[in-house]
Protein backbone atom coordinates (compact mmCIF):
# COMPACT_ATOMS: atom_id res chain seq x y z
CA UNK A 1 0.00 0.00 0.00
CA UNK A 2 1.28 3.41 -0.93
CA UNK A 3 -0.27 6.56 0.47
CA UNK A 4 -1.46 8.99 -2.18
CA UNK A 5 -0.19 12.31 -0.86
CA UNK A 6 -0.67 15.92 -1.88
CA UNK A 7 -4.41 16.10 -1.24
CA UNK A 8 -5.45 19.44 0.23
CA UNK A 9 -8.69 21.03 1.43
CA UNK A 10 -9.19 22.74 -1.93
CA UNK A 11 -12.71 22.03 -3.19
CA UNK A 12 -11.42 21.26 -6.71
CA UNK A 13 -8.07 19.59 -7.22
CA UNK A 14 -6.30 17.50 -9.80
CA UNK A 15 -3.37 15.35 -8.72
CA UNK A 16 -0.99 13.36 -10.91
CA UNK A 17 0.71 10.24 -9.57
CA UNK A 18 3.47 8.34 -11.31
CA UNK A 19 3.19 4.68 -10.31
CA UNK A 20 4.46 1.30 -11.43
CA UNK A 21 1.21 1.16 -13.46
CA UNK A 22 1.91 4.43 -15.27
CA UNK A 23 0.43 7.85 -14.62
CA UNK A 24 -2.82 8.02 -12.65
CA UNK A 25 -4.78 11.27 -12.52
CA UNK A 26 -7.21 11.88 -9.66
CA UNK A 27 -9.66 14.76 -9.71
CA UNK A 28 -11.32 15.50 -6.39
CA UNK A 29 -14.30 17.79 -5.99
CA UNK A 30 -16.08 18.77 -2.81
CA UNK A 31 -19.78 19.53 -3.12
CA UNK A 32 -21.19 21.92 -0.54
CA UNK A 33 -24.72 21.00 -1.66
CA UNK A 34 -24.36 17.32 -0.77
CA UNK A 35 -21.55 17.79 1.80
CA UNK A 36 -19.49 15.07 0.16
CA UNK A 37 -16.39 14.42 -1.92
CA UNK A 38 -16.44 13.07 -5.48
CA UNK A 39 -13.49 11.61 -7.32
CA UNK A 40 -12.68 10.99 -10.97
CA UNK A 41 -9.90 8.62 -12.04
CA UNK A 42 -8.03 8.61 -15.34
CA UNK A 43 -5.49 5.92 -16.23
CA UNK A 44 -4.49 5.00 -19.76
CA UNK A 45 -7.83 4.46 -21.60
CA UNK A 46 -9.82 4.03 -18.37
CA UNK A 47 -11.82 6.99 -17.12
CA UNK A 48 -14.22 7.06 -14.18
CA UNK A 49 -16.05 10.34 -13.69
CA UNK A 50 -17.37 11.92 -10.50
CA UNK A 51 -18.07 8.97 -8.24
CA UNK A 52 -19.00 9.51 -4.59
CA UNK A 53 -15.94 8.97 -2.41
CA UNK A 54 -16.65 6.76 0.59
CA UNK A 55 -14.64 4.61 2.95
CA UNK A 56 -13.76 1.41 1.21
CA UNK A 57 -11.27 -1.44 1.32
CA UNK A 58 -11.04 -1.03 -2.45
CA UNK A 59 -13.03 1.91 -3.78
CA UNK A 60 -12.37 0.65 -7.34
CA UNK A 61 -13.35 -2.94 -6.60
CA UNK A 62 -15.82 -3.26 -9.47
CA UNK A 63 -13.02 -2.30 -11.90
CA UNK A 64 -10.34 -4.62 -10.45
CA UNK A 65 -10.26 -6.85 -13.55
CA UNK A 66 -9.69 -3.85 -15.80
CA UNK A 67 -7.18 -2.00 -13.63
CA UNK A 68 -5.27 -4.62 -11.67
CA UNK A 69 -4.81 -2.07 -8.89
CA UNK A 70 -7.12 -0.23 -6.52
CA UNK A 71 -7.62 2.67 -4.15
CA UNK A 72 -8.36 2.24 -0.46
CA UNK A 73 -10.17 5.01 1.42
CA UNK A 74 -9.57 5.04 5.17
CA UNK A 75 -10.35 7.53 7.91
CA UNK A 76 -10.46 8.17 11.62
CA UNK A 77 -13.78 8.09 13.41
CA UNK A 78 -17.11 6.74 12.27
CA UNK A 79 -18.25 9.21 9.64
CA UNK A 80 -17.72 9.11 5.91
CA UNK A 81 -16.13 12.04 4.15
CA UNK A 82 -18.39 15.06 4.61
CA UNK A 83 -16.16 18.09 5.29
CA UNK A 84 -13.84 20.13 3.03
CA UNK A 85 -10.98 19.49 5.46
CA UNK A 86 -11.41 15.69 5.62
CA UNK A 87 -7.96 15.07 4.09
CA UNK A 88 -6.10 17.77 6.01
CA UNK A 89 -7.62 17.62 9.50
CA UNK A 90 -10.07 14.72 9.79
CA UNK A 91 -7.64 11.86 9.16
CA UNK A 92 -8.89 10.58 5.79
CA UNK A 93 -6.29 9.08 3.46
CA UNK A 94 -6.16 7.40 0.08
CA UNK A 95 -3.86 4.45 -0.60
CA UNK A 96 -2.86 2.88 -3.89
CA UNK A 97 -3.26 -0.90 -3.74
CA UNK A 98 -1.08 -3.16 -5.86
CA UNK A 99 -2.43 -6.29 -7.56
CA UNK A 100 -1.54 -8.58 -4.63
CA UNK A 101 -3.36 -6.33 -2.16
CA UNK A 102 -6.38 -6.12 -4.46
CA UNK A 103 -6.40 -9.93 -4.66
CA UNK A 104 -6.30 -10.31 -0.86
CA UNK A 105 -8.96 -7.68 -0.25
CA UNK A 106 -11.20 -9.20 -2.91
CA UNK A 107 -10.91 -12.68 -1.44
CA UNK A 108 -11.03 -11.73 2.23
CA UNK A 109 -13.45 -8.80 2.27
CA UNK A 110 -15.73 -9.27 -0.70
CA UNK A 111 -15.63 -13.05 -1.13
CA UNK A 112 -15.01 -15.22 1.88
CA UNK A 113 -12.04 -17.50 1.21
CA UNK A 114 -11.23 -19.48 4.35
CA UNK A 115 -7.69 -20.39 3.27
CA UNK A 116 -6.74 -16.75 2.75
CA UNK A 117 -8.41 -15.68 5.98
CA UNK A 118 -6.45 -18.26 7.98
CA UNK A 119 -3.21 -17.27 6.25
CA UNK A 120 -3.87 -13.55 6.73
CA UNK A 121 -4.94 -13.69 10.38
CA UNK A 122 -3.13 -16.72 11.70
CA UNK A 123 -0.06 -16.91 9.47
CA UNK A 124 -0.73 -20.51 8.47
Amino acid sequence: MRELTGITDSKNQEIYYTTEYGQIVLKLRYSTITASWYMSVKWEDFELKERLLQRSDNWLNQYRRILGWGIQVVGDGKLDLCQPNDFTENGFKLYLLNSDEVYYITNITYRYNSDLVEEYFYGE
